[in-house]
């Protein structure tokens, strides 16, 4: 009976908030300065045959899928913006109903080859990095999680730092954008890293990231066409504490440290639309080194890919599907074994019921379930019988944008 309620509730606000949205509402004069303030509400419903997944308990269905955010920007001179936004979520034990900044800083463009943003600022990598929040301007419910997982959103969508970025256009070629940054990442104490490291018997307490990185996107190199490359550097430390019963079988714990020795991501893209077709792909490469006090020093080659497509049947109907792979650990031989991959086959149709409000219907066919620094969806405390091979994933998600 709760989850039913839950439901009708969601309905009504999503109704309530498409019906706010066409009155205009969302634009305030203050000081002769125009505001805009903008906001979204998605809420998902999320069911699976066997593994527990996003650390909801979606073996036997489960409402804990809830995102929203409300921002506000002001243009101050032709050349200087400013804006913020406020984020919050609940997805089964991510987030937890604690607000945050999702991004606020300041951006000033000196031309169209030259600008600077400073402050929290979205992290520009790959085609959906940077909008990855804004559920509304996708196809599918859950983007590819090899690429882009909902885990770790909170540790890859800002930075703390400054931008540089612009523009050039070319002759008949579409135009070159790029954008470097440098900055810090703080720890996300909510996030999958946090809690897939809890499953390793460590706490973390706190961390970050020192990070640069850049992309490069040619966009309609050809009529449609687009490409891109983007890269990160980031030196990554974090302390806590370790349960010494869970990693060596000893009683008592110990303080914790790691830092990176290396960690480099380096990711190609491509996107090609052609009327109400739409093809992507992505693919990246993650190596990284870390040093733990009393432990040995470990390090990975993490890789994943997807390709996408999408039509839109009709302006209310779109369809789309992708397969998407993630392997931790490239290094390994065997990558029929489970533990050495993640497969997503999915399927989705985004029903458009007004210009505000939206519903996604969509099935995943996963095969694998990575180990524990995946760090998408697969988590050995949330499946205390052990996780299975296979998993089919059915979701729902409906909500609106002003």
């Amino acid at each position: 009976m709760n989850l039913i309620s839950r439901a009708l509730g969601v309905l009504i606000l999503a109704c309530a908030g498409s019906g706010l949205a066409t009155a205009q509402w969302n634009e305030l004069t203050v000081g002769g300065k125009t505001i805009d303030v903008h906001g979204f509400f998605s809420q998902g419903f999320a069911v699976s045959d066997q593994n527990n997944f996003l650390t909801m308990p979606t073996s036997s269905g489960s409402f804990a899928f809830t995102d929203f955010g409300l921002n506000a920007s002001t243009q101050l001179t032709n050349n200087f913006r400013i804006g913020a936004q406020i984020y919050d979520r609940n997805i089964g034990k991510l987030g937890e109903w604690r607000p945050e900044i999702d991004w606020a800083y300041g951006d000033y463009k000196f031309a169209d080859w030259l600008g600077v943003r400073a402050g929290k600022v979205k992290t520009v990598m790959g085609l959906y990095n940077d909008t990855q929040d804004l559920d509304f301007l996708h196809t599918f419910a859950l983007l590819p999680q090899s690429v882009y997982p909902t885990d770790l959103r909170g540790q890859n969508i800002a930075h703390t730092g400054a931008d540089v970025y612009g523009t050039f256009g070319t002759e008949g070629h579409g135009e070159i954008a790029y954008t470097g940054y440098v900055g810090e990442l703080p720890l996300d104490r909510f996030g999958g890293y946090v809690y897939g490291a809890e499953s390793a018997g460590v706490n973390l307490k706190n961390g970050g990231a020192l990070q640069s990185g850049g992309d490069l996107r040619w966009n309609n190199l050809l009529p449609g066409f687009t490409a891109g490359v983007s890269f990160l550097n980031q030196a990554y430390n974090a302390n806590g504490v370790v349960n010494l019963e869970q990693v060596l079988g000893v009683p008592g714990s110990a303080p914790y440290s790691m830092k990176s020795i290396g960690d480099h991501r380096t990711q190609f893209y491509t996107e090609y639309r052609k009327g109400p077709l739409l093809l992507q792909g992505e693919y990246f490469r993650r190596t990284w080194s870390i040093d733990t006090i009393g432990l040995e020093k470990f390090s990975s080659d993490e890789r994943g890919w997807y390709g996408a497509g999408t039509y839109r049947i009709s302006p209310r109907l779109e369809f789309g599907a992708y397969h998407s792979r993630y392997y931790p650990s490239w290094k390994e031989t065997d990558f029929s074994q489970p533990s050495n991959h993640i497969y997503d086959q999915a399927i989705t149709a985004n029903i458009n019921l007004t210009s505000f409000w939206y519903v996604k219907l969509e099935g995943h066919f996963m095969d694998g379930y990575g180990v524990g620094y995946s760090f998408r969806g697969f988590y050995p405390q949330d499946n205390p019988q052990g996780l299975k091979s296979r998993t089919d994933l059915f979701v729902i998600r409906t909500g609106f944008n002003f």
